[in-house]
């Protein structure tokens, strides 16, 4: 497991991302941060050195990147990556597709976070199937609780399967919708097919129009994004929304 760090000073918030073995890839310039120190911005320059070394001694971390105040004021790099290499991010794309879902509710592609997950694929309904199932909303895939177990418990099943929607729907309920949170990756599959239903747009477009589009941040296919993706999401996360002179979100 190789993670690339993002530290958010300004609200203490850390960002491990990704599972990468090969560093190659596009190298893009994107956003330009403003740089700063340490001391400028009131932290201690010593304890950063310190977790610079610390993060290359570990071995599966990527990079190191520590931003305050909007100011990039420590940034470090391992593994043969750099500034510019786009980074696989892993889970951390599940905190980029709620936020997706939450713009897209803001411009009507949604009309409720308590809309029922069925109501979006009457096609995969099954006889017999368990009646608490058609109480699973939209909130309860955000929050990943709609019920069935633990990916450590299905993950390989689900994947290899011919369909990863049906198939998860199917996926007996351990609990009650709504009564406990299990982490399950294909909980936020199907959360990305509903968006792709509503707006009839696929998560990426989605995500360049709502999001990295007005942020004017450029975001590739797949799920290797670059750091100034990630680090100005973050930002504009800490800050209600806002970047440069725009209001993202609400």
């Amino acid at each position: 497991m190789r993670l690339f760090s993002v530290i958010l000073a300004l609200s203490f918030l850390p960002l491990l991302v990704g599972c990468e073995k090969n560093p190659a890839g596009i190298e893009s310039n994107h956003y330009s941060w403003e740089l700063s120190t340490p001391a400028e911005q009131g932290m201690d320059p010593a304890i950063l050195d310190s977790a610079s070394i610390q993060s290359r001694l570990k071995g599966f971390i990527d990079g190191l990147l520590v931003i305050r105040n909007g100011y990039i004021i420590a940034e470090s790099y391992f593994n043969g990556y750099g500034i510019n290499s786009p980074h696989n991010v892993m889970s951390v794309s599940k905190s980029f597709l709620s936020a997706i879902t939450g713009l897209a509710l803001q411009k009507g592609y949604l009309d409720s976070l308590d809309e029922k997950m069925l109501d979006y694929f009457p096609e995969y309904i099954y006889p017999g199937i368990d009646e608490r199932k058609y109480q699973i909303t939209i909130r309860h895939l955000l929050t990943m609780r709609m019920g069935i177990e633990d990916e450590t418990e299905n993950y390989f099943e689900i994947y290899h399967s011919d369909n990863w929607i049906k198939t998860t729907i199917e996926w007996p309920l351990l609990y009650a919708p709504g009564e406990r949170m299990r982490y399950n990756t294909f909980q936020t599959h199907l959360l990305s097919a509903i968006l792709t239903k509503a707006s009839q747009m696929s998560a990426l477009e989605l995500a360049q129009n709502l999001l990295t589009g007005p942020m004017e941040l450029p975001l590739m296919p797949g799920n290797r994004i670059h750091r100034d993706i990630i680090s100005a999401v973050i930002q504009c996360f800490s800050v209600h929304g806002r970047w440069r002179s725009w209001v993202i979100c609400i």
